[in-house]
């Protein structure tokens, strides 16, 4: 009896559905502080404004509010229902980014495992929420070899000078890399680089945990006391393939 083998996804298995839902989902998760606020309150379970605030560097009270609000209405935390200063917990949508996250740190080809983990997820998702990010690298992956100046007419509603500014910056951080050695930009013929090609499987689950977990819902006429629950977004089984952080 044989067992079938379940390939990894490719760019030309990626629906643009899934695309989209991958898009969306890099640009809720990049956003500032969401990844130093999920930690945190992974690292010390639920957490007032105040204890979050003093925990991360840099973050003053009114500023982790703000964020905490934003985080609730996207349903990665929950407030918990008790007496006294409401406490923030995992939400069902954040305790689901574990193997996300994983993958991300497994992916990112500029990682350093100085850095801490936190950084180099923000790092990552930062690269691909750039705007036209994923659209650029999808239609090279269509076309095969091409110079910028062929996928700027591919993409029209895309403005010629965003096209060559994401297509620089995407050389710069190895996921494009020349063909031919031409003497003229506008003539040199570029493709996706190995790491670019690691990417539909990351896409995928982003795509996946966007329509599972983030996907709007009717709001409940009674808001549900939720307790806490550890969560392994953080943990060291998590990351076991990634090497040690000193986070």
């Amino acid at each position: 009896m044989t067992t079938a083998t379940l390939h990894a996804p490719t760019w030309h298995a990626l629906t643009d559905h899934q695309l989209t839902h991958a898009t969306t989902a890099v640009e809720v998760l990049a956003r500032p502080w969401t990844t130093r606020l999920l930690h945190a309150v992974h690292q010390r379970g639920p957490s007032t404004v105040a204890e979050l605030a003093r925990a991360i560097p840099h973050l003053t009270r009114s500023t982790a509010e703000d964020h905490l609000a934003r985080l609730v209405d996207e349903r990665l935390l929950h407030p918990l229902v008790h007496t006294g200063p409401a406490l923030w917990a995992l939400a069902p949508a954040g305790r689901a980014l574990a193997p996300l996250y994983a993958q991300l740190l497994h992916w990112w080809p500029e990682t350093s495992a100085r850095c801490p983990r936190t950084q180099r997820i923000e790092t990552a998702l930062a690269l691909l929420a750039r705007r036209h990010t994923l659209l650029l690298l999808s239609t090279f992956a269509a076309t095969g070899p091409a110079t910028l100046h062929a996928i700027a007419h591919r993409l029209p509603t895309v403005s010629r000078a965003t096209i060559y500014a994401r297509g620089t910056h995407l050389l710069l951080r190895h996921l494009l890399t020349p063909t031919s050695g031409s003497d003229s930009a506008r003539g040199q013929t570029y493709h996706l680089t190995p790491h670019a090609h690691a990417l539909p499987p990351l896409l995928h689950r982003l795509a996946t945990w966007h329509t599972t977990h983030h996907q709007p819902q009717p709001a409940p006429h009674r808001s549900p006391r939720l307790s806490y629950r550890p969560s392994d977004l953080f943990s060291e089984a998590a990351f076991d393939h990634v090497g040690d952080d000193r986070a």
